[in-house]
């Protein structure tokens, strides 16, 4: 059986599901194509901001003329690596969410990026996590790197750094989660 379009992750759909809306700060961790970080810059409006931070310079340097032709003008471009600690170099406590798709997989430390997370959200801000379910013959990360649902309620909540809120719908491919900073 042939899966649908409709069964990929789609990051506008996804950025609804998580109620993220006009005026708020949103950091992105891991903009990657920037997929995410064009969803969240239409979502937060010319009121609100996204700081869409990656390692990689290139992906930065790659995004800015794409978000410019669609006039989103809302978007800070930081370097940064997450599973550093302090890797966002953002303020502590000041974005409403940080959005974390596909990218869990791919960092060494999660802990850090994690607590990087929790670092930068407001008291009540919220996480959004969104990462592959598994490794689909070569499509995502390959097995051993795979952060299951499981693995990653257990790594947020341990310590009492964060409380699940919801799941979100993301497709066939992906789990999505919706967690609260406590404290």
């Amino acid at each position: 059986m042939a899966t649908e379009l409709s069964d990929f992750l789609d990051p506008g759909r996804a950025v609804k599901a998580a109620k993220i809306h006009d005026h708020m700060k949103v950091a992105d961790f891991g903009v990657g194509a920037g997929f995410f970080t064009t969803a969240l810059a239409r979502a937060v409006g010319p009121q609100g901001r996204v700081f869409a931070i990656d390692i990689n310079r290139d992906l930065l340097t790659r995004l800015a003329p794409f978000a410019e032709l669609e006039d989103l003008m809302n978007i800070d471009y930081v370097q940064g690596d997450l599973d550093e600690p302090h890797g966002s170099s953002l303020p502590e406590g000041c974005v409403d969410v940080v959005m974390m798709a596909n990218i869990l997989f791919q960092v060494e430390k999660k802990d850090m990026i994690i607590e990087e997370a929790y670092r930068v959200l407001r008291k009540g801000g919220r996480l959004v996590l969104i990462d592959w379910k598994d490794s689909f013959n070569g499509m995502g990360p390959h097995k051993s790197a795979v952060v299951s649902r499981e693995e990653a309620l257990a790594l947020t909540t341990k310590g009492g750094g964060f409380s699940h809120m919801e799941d979100i719908p993301a497709g066939t491919f992906h789990y999505g989660l919706i967690l609260k900073k406590k404290g």
